[in-house]
């Protein structure tokens, strides 16, 4: 609540009995590695990865920068980042501690760790043809399933989805063909209501017809045998 983030100035540096209630919110938040307190001076003061992650001073991360430039701010999910203490990519969800006079007191950041999507992207069973990505509201891309690597954050607000799509509606569906390969594929998309995030799936052409194609085939062959069947009725008789 806000009234706990402006008492968090108040506790000590590593407070353990703090850390260890933050730990335990981790199990019932599958996707996130780790929660943590930035104070304004850009150094981690509450961590759940308490003390083995480095002291490193992040107020030159995007997610701390745009708390301490816009106070009204919110809720903050920023471009995917390399973690300095992990090496794996996360993406950073955040809000904005104020002090109890309304001054900056640092943030609080949940990193979500990327490769977690991956089990979830496997449950589906969607095929290898079947791509998930998922956006920030400005294009920036957060996660992609399959992951590959050289797209992690790179901005792709000139797509169709973002250009011409999203533009006339917050759900729908066109076919397109893939820029790296050419491959016809068609594009189902969402922008969500609670958050700056769209979500989208892209399936090969070919996959989304061939069960159509199958129930073609299946619809001719019971035509031609009802054809051969009157036919031969009409030679009976």
């Amino acid at each position: 609540t806000l009234a706990a983030m402006q008492l968090l100035h108040e506790l000590p540096e590593h407070a353990p009995d703090f850390e260890e209630s933050m730990r335990q919110k981790l199990p019932r938040l599958p996707n996130v590695r780790a929660l943590f307190i930035v104070g304004p001076d850009g150094f981690i003061t509450q961590d759940t990865d308490h003390p083995f992650t480095p002291r490193a001073n992040l107020s030159d991360r995007v997610y701390f920068r745009a708390h301490v430039e816009n106070p009204s701010l919110g809720l903050y999910i920023g471009p995917p980042l390399l973690s300095r203490s992990t090496g794996t990519w996360f993406i950073s969800v955040s809000r904005r501690v104020s002090l109890p006079d309304g001054k900056f007191g640092g943030i609080v950041v949940a990193a979500i760790e990327v490769h977690r999507f991956a089990s979830l992207y496997r449950s589906l069973e969607l095929g290898p043809s079947t791509s998930i990505p998922l956006f920030r509201r400005d294009g920036t891309l957060l996660v992609r399933m399959p992951h590959i690597e050289s797209l992690m954050g790179q901005q792709m607000s000139d797509r169709p989805l973002f250009r011409t799509h999203l533009a006339s509606s917050a759900i729908g569906s066109y076919r397109t063909e893939a820029a790296f390969d050419g491959t016809p594929r068609v594009i189902s998309y969402r922008a969500l209501d609670e958050y700056p995030l769209v979500v989208s799936i892209a399936i090969a052409e070919e996959a989304v017809l061939a069960p159509w194609r199958r129930n073609v085939k299946a619809v001719a062959a019971g035509g031609l045998a009802l054809t051969l069947l009157l036919a031969a009725a009409a030679i009976a008789a």
